[in-house]
């Protein structure tokens, strides 16, 4: 946990009530799906758990340097422009550096992080995007990796990414 990535700007998470916290996420599917394909590898499980990655939500602890705001009316995170976010990066005995992350708050404990640690939340589309922006520099992310864990090299998400984005114009015409 000594190595981390700094990054600027991020996008807001909308809170809807500060009174109640926002419901916690979960990703009981795609959990299912990878303790299922643990067990069975089977290639239709495998590409569950590809189809469940795609369209989760999930949590990437990350620290600030500063503190965000909350605008009260509409409940929505506001970063200042210049605040430094720092991702978690995990390691493997390659040297490998990884983002982790989690499908839910309860897997990411497992990881026992700082106390001060905030959480984003992120979608594959956006850890794509992490990804391309740090070329060369991580190996890809690791979901869950104190639990029924399950590796993405960088290299397979792009190429989801692109098998999508092929999809979607496909759709489009």
């Amino acid at each position: 946990m000594d190595k981390s990535n700094s990054r600027s700007g991020a996008k807001g998470v909308p809170f809807a009530d500060k009174a109640k916290p926002p419901k916690p996420l979960r990703n009981d599917a795609l959990k299912e799906a990878m303790e299922t394909l643990r067990q069975t590898q089977d290639t239709q499980q495998y590409i569950k758990v590809l189809n469940e990655v795609v369209k989760a939500q999930l949590l990437i602890p990350i620290q600030m340097d500063r503190d965000p705001q909350v605008d009260e009316k509409t409940g929505e995170v506001i970063l200042d422009k210049d605040t430094e976010i720092r991702f978690e990066i995990i390691e493997n005995n390659k040297g490998e550096l990884y983002y982790p992350v989690f499908t839910d708050g309860a897997e990411m404990k497992k990881l026992q992080l700082d106390k001060d640690q905030q959480v984003l939340i992120v979608s594959f589309a956006d850890l794509e995007a992490m990804l391309r922006m740090q070329a060369g520099q991580m190996a890809g992310f690791v979901i869950n990796p104190k639990g029924t864990n399950m590796v993405f090299p960088a290299d397979m998400v792009h190429k989801m990414a692109e098998e999508i984005s092929k999809e979607t114009n496909e759709r489009k015409n």
